[in-house]
């Protein structure tokens, strides 16, 4: 009978603590796939959103101020871009304004910010541009403005891509008298990824 008594005290004694690892044991499972989730990786992909997007045309105002053909301008006024995802080597942005039937450069926005999802409308003139912070500037001409689409609508429209590149650095090696085609060069060899809005002129 002392043996049996013995034996239920040993049990009654021991059960507290199996209980108590066996919840340790969840705990920390559940810790741990806690921490997996958290750490695992958003979705990188990239992708335009808001109002201007492919395939749109390209309002008046965003166009240059005297079109090719002598006829109609524009207010030459950078368009609002926006977009969601990216890389996740991604340390900065660049935007370039491309005309496809003249292969010809337009504008380049370059050094925006990573966390940055979008480009505000009517970009100020200068190299250092304050909205994005700490972004730069250059057109085809020199000039640290936007330059817009010049075509008319029509048999002379161009097709125009505003070119989203994702870039591996915060901050190209360019500084205020760096040409276009410096600003161009540096731009494609920081380049992760690219997506494009596509238009043509109204």
């Amino acid at each position: 009978m002392m043996q049996q008594r013995s034996v239920l005290v040993l049990l009654l004694t021991l059960a507290p603590m199996h209980l108590a690892a066996c919840g340790d044991d969840t705990d920390g499972d559940t810790d741990a796939d806690a921490g997996a989730d958290a750490s695992a990786p958003a979705a990188t992909a990239l992708e335009y959103t808001g109002d201007f997007t492919m395939g749109d045309t390209v309002a008046p105002k965003h166009k240059c101020l005297m079109s090719v053909v002598g006829s109609g301008m524009g207010d030459n006024i950078s368009p609002e871009l926006s977009w969601r995802g990216g890389p996740e080597e991604t340390m900065g942005w660049a935007v370039v304004l491309y005309d496809t039937r003249w292969a010809s450069f337009h504008w380049a926005l370059w050094d925006i910010p990573a966390l940055s999802r979008d480009i505000p409308e009517g970009i100020a003139v200068g190299y250092d541009v304050s909205d994005p912070v700490g972004a730069h500037q250059v057109n085809t001409r020199g000039e640290n403005e936007y330059f817009g689409p010049c075509s008319d609508a029509g048999t002379l429209a161009g097709v125009y891509e505003y070119r989203l590149h994702a870039l591996d650095t915060d901050e190209l090696e360019l500084t205020e008298t760096s040409s276009p085609d410096e600003a161009q060069a540096a731009i494609e060899a920081a380049t992760i990824e690219t997506i494009l809005w596509e238009g043509t002129p109204e």
